[in-house]
Parts: C-alpha cells; structure tokens; sequence
C-alpha cells in the first residue's frame, strides 16, 4: 500500500462497518453495497491529511475503474470527493488485490464511455429507480409519537424488525433522486 499515515474511522457507520469487514476478512467481496461488488478506497483526507477509507460500487473496465461521487441524488458531492481533487494518489482495493493508482475527473466522450459502465454497474446511477411504491407514509408528527407507537402503528405492515436513527425524506421524479431532509431520531 502507497498510502499511509493515522487512521480516521468514517463517521458513518455503515461505512466505518463495511471497511472493517472488508479489513477483517481481507477481501472486498465480503461486503456489498444493495447487493453489487464494491472495491475500497484509501487516500489521504483534503483537509486533516490522514488516511480515509471509503467503499464504494464496483465501476471497472479492462483494469481502469471510476469512482462516481454520487450521494444518493443529493445536489452535493460525498466528502470523499473533496479528498480526491485534493490527494488523487489513492490505494484500490478490488477482491483481496490492493493496487496504488490516480485520481482524475473525466470529461467529454471519456466520460460519457465510463457514465455507461456505471450505470451498467449500478442502474440507479441513470435514475433507473422504476415506479415507486411508497411502502410507508407517516402523517403524524410531535412529542406523542414515539418508537413505541409507530411500532405499534406498523407492526404488521413490514416483512421484518427495523431499527432506525434517523429518517431521510427524499422526492424520486422523472429518473432522479433528491434527498430533501434528514432527520435524526432521539435516543
């Protein structure tokens, strides 16, 4: 590995879960991201200059991959993205293979070439979403509604046990996604 310094965990712990998967077992393939392969990046952080890792969907071609810095259609990059502007030398780690490469923002018909391997990758970077159901809407709102009493209230409408700390409102129209409010639950 080219990169080296302090260690700092994401602090998303999905992603701070999955690198430490993915470093337990030595191998990416033992993580997935909605059930497509990812491969795991290492590079220097823009701002505190230690080590970042972050996995990310799988975008590969004759050896060459692309790291498409999409954050679930919200209209700002991953903070990631940040890092790779300012530090593109970078560790991939694809299977259980780690190889130092470079960073760079593509343009054009380059572009253009790797958006349809991505998609091909990953169909909801298009906005591929298909017609969407909503399985849930929750009308009310204030100090009575607790954990307990949504629980109560939907119980029998999901397929399994949901824990969730926090609640994402997100509008879905003409293939994109934006993600409007986030809003955390108390403990």
């Amino acid at each position: 590995m080219s990169i080296s310094g302090d260690y700092a965990p994401s602090p998303t712990a999905w992603v701070r879960d999955q690198v430490e998967a993915i470093e337990a077992t030595g191998d990416t393939r033992s993580v997935h991201i909605m059930d497509r392969p990812v491969v795991l990046l290492t590079m220097l952080g823009a701002r505190s200059g230690k080590v970042r890792k972050v996995p990310l969907m799988r975008v590969e071609h004759d050896g060459r991959y692309a790291a498409v810095a999409s954050k679930g259609g919200a209209p700002e990059h991953p903070t990631w993205y940040a890092n790779l502007v300012a530090n593109p030398v970078i560790d991939l780690m694809d299977g259980t293979r780690t190889t130092p490469m470079r960073a760079r923002e593509l343009s054009g018909e380059e572009r253009d070439q790797w958006w349809v391997r991505a998609v091909a990758a990953y169909p909801p970077y298009a906005g591929q979403f298909g017609v969407v159901q909503p399985h849930l809407t929750l009308d009310a709102v204030g100090a009575g509604v607790t954990e307990a009493v949504v629980r109560g209230w939907v119980a029998d409408l999901l397929p399994l046990r949901v824990r969730a700390d926090r609640l994402h409102v997100s509008w879905y129209e003409a293939g994109r996604c934006q993600t409007l409010a986030v809003f955390p639950f108390g403990r």
